[in-house]
């Protein structure tokens, strides 16, 4: 074999490795950009349930709000029709109360 023979063969494998690790390269960069994309996509999932969720919540916020207000309504109409009654419920409701309290205590 004559030396440029040996030359050509050592450039020629410099040249087969370069090539490997460039596909190598371009081969995780592309593995890469995919999981960004899927990491990408995943957020956007996320942030939209995330979005769905607090408008959820609000809404629902909003109809505890009106139930509420609803309710003290109704109870301050019945104790201004009722007011014995309502005293009575009120003393019924502290005893027993008072009587959960004190036996969970003990």
């Amino acid at each position: 074999m004559e030396p440029t023979d040996k030359a050509t063969n050592t450039v020629s494998g410099n040249g087969h490795a370069e090539r490997t690790k460039q596909r190598a390269q371009t081969t995780a960069h592309d593995t890469v950009d995919r999981a960004a994309r899927g990491v990408h996509d995943t957020v956007d999932r996320l942030a939209d349930a995330a979005t769905r969720a607090t408008s959820s919540f609000g809404e629902k916020g909003e109809q505890f709000a009106e139930t509420k207000e609803r309710w003290m309504a109704q109870t301050r109409t019945y104790v201004q029709t009722h007011p014995v009654a309502s005293i009575g419920i009120a003393v019924a409701a502290g005893f027993l109360l008072s009587r959960l309290l004190h036996s969970d205590s003990h």
